[in-house]
């Protein structure tokens, strides 16, 4: 069992094994906490079992390219549920086959492998797989060959592990064909099996859950659809006035469209169902400068560099607010404590610039 250390998690994509709200107690408990967008603090970004609806559009390559470019570590669902002490144990299988291997046996491509392994079709464990797992790719190698795509193929294996847990693409021969999808081949018969259709898309049934209607609102606001965003976000929120997460995404889809009374309200909402949250703190500060409350502001990013003295966007932004206001002393102080965290950024080459008015304005007694 790890212990996150403050660390920001990113969900990406439905859990199959728990809630969010479930994650999130048990990431809270080990110090951490999760997150459903990628932002600059995400340092784990997991990828759940239901993130396969988003690979067509496209969004779960760009949600994957935004966290590799924050320095996030990008881990399976079972990889996390380990890491809470609740995965499957993998030690008691030999595992010599790496991707390389894998690739040149199977025909494969490393990106292919790759994305098996992040949704757990193929098992690692540091990042070598087993005999069975080159059984399975192959099979899979076999029904690309004949048209599958890989979103209905993992689709298909998750849906065959919830009718039997104990077998996989090893022990089960799954066909495909234009007119059938993917079917199960039991026997002489092929048993009606479309994996699409046994994990309904998010908003399919009639009374979609929480997390269906949240992985439909975060679909939404990539896409930039603020306005049906909010209206998902505020059906998730009638049905848990206590989600932090959902009141937070709520103010940012309202920030978005302009309206900062509302976004300052809910922002306000997510601090009142958890003072710890630091993100809330920050965006709340952006909107009260928006707002011209410049005072408040700054107070409200204090609030949130005393909860974590290692913020970095928030002592900018508050060394940004320091600036304008001429507190040049305060403004160096803060840009001077952002280099240390962070040297690399477009930001920083703002904090460098800015660093030295700062500096020369306070030698001239400013």
């Amino acid at each position: 069992m790890t212990g996150f250390n403050r660390k920001t998690i990113t969900l990406i994509g439905r859990l199959g094994a728990m809630t969010q709200r479930a994650a999130a107690q048990a990431v809270a408990t080990r110090g951490g906490r999760v997150s459903r967008g990628v932002t600059r603090r995400t340092r784990i970004a997991v990828v759940g079992h239901g993130a396969y609806t988003l690979m067509d559009s496209g969004v779960l390559d760009a949600r994957l390219e935004q966290a590799r470019s924050v320095g996030a570590e990008c881990i399976s669902e079972n990889a996390f549920m380990r890491q809470l002490g609740k995965g499957p144990d993998l030690s008691d299988i030999d595992r010599s086959i790496t991707p390389e291997m894998m690739a040149r046996q199977t025909g494969l491509s490393a990106d292919t492998i790759a994305t098996l392994m992040l949704f757990d079709v193929i098992e690692t464990d540091n990042d070598t797989a087993g005999f069975r797992d080159l059984v399975a790719a192959r099979e899979i190698a076999r029904l690309q060959g004949e048209g599958a795509g890989l979103p209905d193929i993992i689709a298909s294996v998750f849906a065959m592990r919830r009718r039997d847990p104990e077998k996989g693409l090893s022990q089960v021969k799954l066909t495909h064909s234009a007119a059938d999808g993917i079917v199960m081949q039991i026997g002489d018969r092929h048993a009606d099996f479309d994996g699409q259709m046994q994990l309904p898309m998010p908003g399919a049934a009639s009374n979609p859950s929480i997390d269906e209607l949240f992985e439909a609102a975060e679909i939404a606001e990539e896409d930039g659809d603020f306005g049906y965003a909010e209206a998902l976000y505020l059906r998730c929120l009638d049905l848990d006035r206590n989600d932090a997460v959902i009141a937070f995404n709520l103010g940012n889809v309202q920030r978005e469209q302009g309206k900062l009374r509302e976004a300052r309200f809910f922002f306000q909402h997510a601090l009142s169902s958890d003072p710890n949250y630091v993100e809330a703190l920050y965006n709340l500060g952006d909107v009260l400068d928006k707002e011209d409350k410049r005072d408040e502001a700054k107070e409200t990013l204090i609030r949130a560099v005393k909860k974590d003295k290692n913020y970095a966007d928030a002592i900018f932004n508050l060394a940004q607010l320091h600036f304008r206001d001429s507190e040049y002393a305060a403004a160096l102080a803060g840009y001077e404590r952002y280099l240390t965290l962070d040297d690399a950024s477009e930001w920083s080459r703002i904090a460098h610039q800015t660093l030295m008015l700062c500096r020369q304005m306070t030698a001239a007694g400013g």
